[in-house]
């Protein structure tokens, strides 16, 4: 086994040792954690329980001694009904809290009966508030038997018993909850210490052993090496290094035996020579890495544009070659049908031209042969003109094309053809995912930087995990609507454009439907390098 790999094994072992002994300090700082807040959270709770038992207490108290001095106890009866709100609340928001906290699903249906028990407290309160004020007008009328006596049936032996039978399970059941929560809090401490400390013991164990194992294969051969190269050092030239096993450290020491065999016969040679071979080693070598890389690019370019253009042309021309076979075979084809047969044809032939443009396009980038022609734009003049032809290509399916611009003219330093493009290609894109009959909105904003273009469709979104790829070459989004239009080039041309414009540009899902293409352009972008300076043309967009 070579050293190499044996260096390898250890490192493996001990990154899963590693990651085994932070997968259970993981799992037990967040178990813990939960558990904490569930006794923190179960305390509040409690608390909040008692807090409710103290003024529903008080509560009833008023209403006794507002029935006993009539008008003039009736300030601190409200006094006292507003605190039993106050408790109500706070009780039914920590019980809220405590239901999204709990993970068991019978425990949050034990936490939601308690939500039904403070509605019926609630309700209760409020008859007893109800038949305190009745109660309070027939003292005012004088009618004070009559007030005792329906005290005593409707509220003293009747909703007080009720409410403060609801008080004592709801605080009977916290004192339970909070018993079994800082058990079970206990109980997991007692467990995440053990298996905490079993895990690390083995892990300690497994890296010690796989230390001492990697030490005890090194060490000796090490120091056989180390042996020999003291022995050269000091002029003993007929020192040799025994040779045992077969790894690398063996290898070493047999070039160590021949390099002591030839090396009085051949030091002066070495020592003439050896600044001038480090010297075109070095050299040979840079030149070797650079053709290497260059070859290993141009290669990957080669086989990713055959294998797309080899893909997105297979589809027309199996459509070519199917109308056309069709119409041929069909000896009753009318003019008509072979008018439909040319038309698809046609259609085909219109849309592989596209692609061949928009390849084209993309090999001149890639190439860094497209020329700018930068120059002072104003933004506004160049969306209107496209927002023109974007309405001529939204007729076909009802769709609007609104624009807002800003009061003010929004300029930036750019070649006024390719931001033409770019705009073209995300209206163009706009309108192919957006539903009939919506609106397609293009906004100019000026911003610190320059200038933002947002276009905003409404269509199916955009999935999460297509997001990345929009750019992609050849990728078309995988809408609901199943439309995939275009060649799956436009928006990568887009990118490269404005991305030499030292701009960004986004695609982003809003919700509601709607997704949003935003374009920022900075208002003085670096100037154009020389190489970008060759000939190009605008296309139109995929």
């Amino acid at each position: 086994m070579s050293i190499r790999s044996k260096i390898i094994a250890f490192q493996l072992l001990f990154l899963g040792a590693v990651l085994l002994l932070g997968a259970v300090v993981y799992f037990a700082i967040e178990r813990a954690d939960y558990y904490i807040e569930r006794v923190s959270q179960t305390h509040r709770q409690l608390e909040a329980t008692t807090a409710l038992s103290v003024a529903a207490n008080r509560y009833s108290e008023q209403i006794a001694e507002m029935l006993l001095f009539g008008e003039a106890g009736r300030q601190e009866f409200e006094e006292a009904r507003r605190d039993l709100t106050r408790s109500f609340n706070d009780f039914e928001m920590v019980t809220i809290a405590e239901i999204a906290l709990i993970e068991d699903e019978a425990e949050r249906e034990g936490e939601r009966a308690e939500l039904l028990a403070i509605r019926r407290m609630r309700s209760i309160t409020a008859q007893m508030h109800d038949t305190a004020l009745d109660l309070l007008q027939l003292i005012m009328r004088g009618r004070e038997e009559d007030a005792r006596l329906r005290y005593y049936a409707e509220i003293e032996e009747d909703q007080d018993d009720r409410l403060q039978e609801l008080i004592d399970l709801a605080v009977a059941d916290e004192k339970e909850e909070v018993r079994v929560i800082d058990e079970q809090t206990e109980r997991l401490t007692r467990e995440l210490i053990v298996i905490v400390s079993v895990t690390i013991a083995l892990t300690l164990l497994a890296s010690m052993g796989a230390v001492f194992m990697l030490s005890r294969a090194l060490a000796r051969p090490v120091a056989r090496l180390s042996t020999g190269a003291e022995a050269i050092g000091s002029g003993q030239l007929w020192h040799r290094i025994p040779i045992e096993g077969n790894d690398e450290l063996t290898a070493l020491s047999q070039h160590f035996n021949k390099m002591a065999t030839q090396l009085e016969a051949q030091r002066q040679e070495v020592m003439q020579h050896q600044a001038l071979l480090e010297d075109k080693v070095a050299e040979r070598t840079v030149q070797l890495e650079d053709a290497n890389r260059r070859l290993e690019d141009l290669d990957r370019l080669r086989v990713l544009f055959l294998a797309d253009v080899s893909h997105e042309l297979r589809t027309p021309l199996t459509v070519l070659r199917g109308e056309a076979e069709v119409a041929l075979r069909n000896h009753a084809t009318t003019s008509e049908d072979y008018r439909d047969a040319l038309a698809q044809i046609v259609d085909q032939a219109e849309h592989m031209g596209r692609l061949v443009d928009d390849l084209l396009f993309l090999t001149r980038a890639e190439a860094d042969s497209i020329r700018f022609e930068m120059g002072r734009v104003n933004l506004q003049e160049v969306l209107e003109a496209v927002v023109e032809e974007g309405r001529v290509m939204a007729r076909s399916q009802d769709i609007a094309i609104v624009a807002r611009y800003p009061d003010r003219p929004v300029e930036v330093i750019a070649d006024r053809g390719r931001l033409h493009q770019v705009a073209l290609i995300a209206i163009d894109n706009a309108i192919k995912y957006s539903y009939r009959s919506s609106t397609v909105t293009v906004e100019l904003a000026a911003t610190r930087e320059g200038a933002q273009v947002c276009i905003r469709n409404h269509g199916d979104p955009i999935p999460a995990e297509d997001l990345p790829y929009v750019f992609d070459r050849f990728y078309r989004g995988r809408q609901r609507r199943g439309k995939a239009g275009g060649s799956g080039l436009g928006l990568s041309i887009a990118k490269w454009i404005v991305e030499k414009h030292r701009g960004r540009i986004t695609l982003v899902n809003l919700g509601q439907n709607d997704t949003e293409l935003r374009i920022s352009l900075s208002a003085f972008p670096a100037a154009v390098t020389d190489r970008q300076r060759s000939d190009s043309r605008i296309l139109a967009p995929s």
